[in-house]
């Protein structure tokens, strides 16, 4: 598990500047840039990195309990082989999108479907008027709800070890190593 947990985090550290792109403004928003300064800063920014990993471990936590069902019930229903299936497909259309985008192809992308934006939008309506630390806490529970394919990809992982308890420290790693950069 230590293993496994240090090379989330240091993937997870090697790829950040990706959270720097997509978070750095949302960690900045929540930090109460331009509206507090000082003390009150670095309290809304660590109410926003710790309610993040909170959310991060929930994650990982019912990644790893969906894992573990999987992992039970798999052999009983023929989903093992069909869950395998699955993965490489998804695993080749990944590379296959890849090359496109080296080719200078755009492969396109998928949105979120436009539930999930209207609860994110009043999400961040509703946070944009609290004071800066219950903003980020807010934002920080609601993190997870970013279409973030690092972030899934990770929670893929956590699902992987088949343990709520492991797949908690899996995203708790992965967490770790996006913090120095926002």
């Amino acid at each position: 598990m230590i293993a496994l947990a240090g090379s989330v985090m240091l993937a997870s550290l090697v790829g950040s500047p990706h959270c720097a792109g997509m978070c750095g403004g949302i960690a900045a928003f929540c930090g109460g840039a331009g509206s507090c300064g000082g003390r009150a800063s670095m309290v809304a920014t660590a109410a926003y990195h710790g309610s993040r990993a909170l959310s991060y471990a929930a994650v990982g936590a019912l990644a790893g309990a969906f894992g573990s069902l999987l992992d039970a019930g798999g052999p009983l229903v023929g989903l093992q082989r069909a869950a395998a299936v699955a993965a490489g497909v998804a695993v080749a259309m990944v590379g296959v999108a890849l090359l496109c985008a080296a080719g200078g192809f755009d492969a396109g992308r998928v949105g979120l479907p436009a539930w999930a934006k209207r609860a994110l939008a009043a999400v961040h309506r509703a946070a944009a008027a609290m004071p800066p630390v219950r903003r980020g806490v807010v934002i920080g529970l609601a993190t997870p709800l970013l279409p973030c394919g690092w972030l899934w990809a990770f929670a893929l992982v956590a699902a992987g070890t088949g343990s709520p308890l492991a797949g908690a420290v899996v995203m708790v790693a992965f967490w770790a190593g996006t913090v120095p950069v926002l």
